[in-house]
């Protein structure tokens, strides 16, 4: 219920501040919506994924994988107040302050954006480092586009420490002045498709090893789908819908004259070719995560389509509509395949710190 409300809630928002917001109300309503995604995430109990794993390893410590910054991230939080709602109100509040800065400034709509990042992340509500670590490579962003290329290393480093995968984010610095043809860029992206679905990955030898050294550092399941027991396979649908997007993002170059949107499209167009090459794959969880890192930046580049698609604002508001219901249908199947997979339901229904009955 809670994840529906918010969802069509963020969808109204952007309609109705589309056609009356101005720069003050969109502000005044970002900042409420960043309060509400901070107490959203931040009260919730018992809901998303690894709760244990990262509630026994706030209580206790001891374990080595999660990394030093994240547990010093830990002690300093339980050092003011032992509590773990505290610690997650602390995390959810630093987050959304990042991704609300960025998108106050770069989206042309940012409640189109809040609704792609909500509905596109809810499935890894609870990946508490890869989220802390997508944070400071989001913070890294802003000194590629200032070209302080000292800071962005800095701040990479500083997130590998907290998920060796933001490593992967170092190729961010690079793209900002890269050029490319459409062409070039859907080439690559329906090669990197290909890939996929031959599942050249796994042929490559030693791959399996790869995948079960990246299982013992990171408490995942990943020797499930290593072993097969709980085999993925390519997903035509996700496939499918990253192609779509990257077409319709790239079509609408032409039509946006800005040196930031070339950016963040680079970046989501890396993370999409990424999430092909290895969908499938041994390799496919590791690799999505390295992938996540790109494939934020999706909601922004969204909101640019849809902003100046070439049409009237009756059909534009369609086509979100479209992309919106696509949107929500694959956030509840991201939610519901953990039940689907292990016969637990981690999201539903949503418990709070704030009251006994589940919503």
């Amino acid at each position: 219920m809670i994840y529906t409300v918010t969802a069509i809630s963020f969808f109204l928002l952007s309609i109705v501040l589309w056609r009356v917001g101005s720069p003050h109300k969109t502000k005044v309503a970002l900042i409420l919506a960043m309060i509400w995604l901070t107490l959203h995430d931040g009260l919730r109990w018992e809901i998303g994924t690894d709760w244990a794993n990262y509630y026994d390893f706030f209580q206790e410590g001891g374990n080595e994988h999660m990394g030093f910054t994240y547990g010093l991230f830990n002690q300093l939080t339980k050092s003011i107040i032992d509590s773990y709602t505290f610690f997650l109100l602390c995390f959810a509040g630093l987050s959304y302050l990042v991704i609300g800065k960025l998108l106050y400034k770069y989206s042309p709509n940012p409640f189109i954006s809040i609704c792609v990042y909500y509905c596109a992340t809810m499935g890894i509500m609870g990946s508490n480092r890869q989220l802390l670590a997508m944070v400071f490579c989001i913070i890294s962003v802003w000194f590629v586009i200032r070209r302080n290329k000292w800071l962005f290393i800095g701040t990479i480093i500083f997130a590998t420490t907290i998920h060796v995968t933001a490593f992967s984010f170092i190729l961010a610095y690079f793209l900002y002045n890269f050029k490319y043809t459409n062409r070039t860029a859907l080439i690559v992206v329906f090669g990197a498709f290909i890939i996929g679905v031959l599942q050249l990955v796994n042929k490559i030898p030693f791959v399996e090893y790869l995948a079960l050294i990246d299982s013992a550092t990171s408490n995942t399941a990943l020797e499930g789908y290593v072993s097969g027991d709980k085999a993925a396979g390519v997903s035509i649908v996700g496939s499918f819908k990253r192609i779509f997007y990257v077409y319709l993002a790239l079509m609408a170059r032409k039509y946006i004259n800005s040196r930031e949107y070339d950016y963040f499209l680079s970046l989501f167009i890396v993370g999409c070719c990424i999430y092909l090459i290895f969908n499938g794959s041994v390799l496919q969880i590791a690799a999505g995560r390295g992938a996540g890192y790109y494939s934020f930046y999706e909601c922004i580049v969204m909101a640019y389509v849809i902003m100046k698609f070439p049409a009237s604002f009756f059909v534009r508001e369609v086509l979100w509509l479209l992309l919106f219901a696509i949107y929500f249908v694959l956030m509840w199947r991201d939610m519901n395949s953990y039940f689907l997979l292990d016969g637990i339901d981690i999201y539903n229904p949503y418990k709070s710190v704030l009251f006994e009955n589940s919503i």
